[in-house]
């Protein structure tokens, strides 16, 4: 079997991969061809239409996904409103920071019978509170990705990871 005959087997509706394999071998040819200018022109013009191919296909994957996502997004923000509306977010995330305390103690110092039952009952109380604090930031209409979460550092910061503190900003 010749490799153009599984190149035409690749996928009949996957433009993206018989595409990517044909601009390889084109590749592969001009190389192995350099010695005879027909075929390298042939090979460089299979590139050439590959590449453009490929262009258009990438552009309308992309919006394609990009409508995806959005819709994605939106489907899980209505749900966290249909989900949390009516409840009081703040009291359920003052009720459960002391369970948290709580937790933490049990699975840094050994009140649970094992290590690992403290540590998955904090995880599960922070995974919670993270929840609240998510579902806080959405119905507040404030984007959840923009601020940081509890637990993790604020981009505004003025302490590096090694400790030392760098300024914002030198005046000379």
């Amino acid at each position: 079997m010749k490799i153009t005959d599984l190149l035409s087997e690749v996928s009949l509706g996957d433009y993206t991969k018989k595409a990517q394999l044909s601009r390889g071998l084109a590749s592969m040819e001009k190389h192995f061809s350099r010695n005879d200018p027909e075929k390298v022109a042939a090979a460089d013009k299979t590139i050439a239409n590959r590449e453009k191919g490929l262009s258009r296909a990438n552009a309308r994957y992309a919006t394609a996904r990009a409508s995806q996502e959005e819709k994605a997004k939106f489907d899980r923000e209505q749900a966290i409103r249909d989900k949390y509306t009516g409840v009081d977010i703040d009291a359920e995330i003052a009720k459960l920071q002391p369970a948290l305390k709580s937790a933490y103690n049990d699975y840094q110092y050994g009140a649970r019978n094992t290590w690992s039952q403290g540590k998955s009952e904090y995880d599960r109380i922070s995974a919670q509170i993270r929840n609240l604090e998510n579902a806080k930031k959405v119905l507040g209409g404030e984007d959840p990705a923009e601020s940081a979460t509890s637990g993790g550092m604020s981009t505004g910061g003025n302490a590096t990871a090694n400790g030392k503190h760098r300024p914002d900003s030198i005046v000379v």
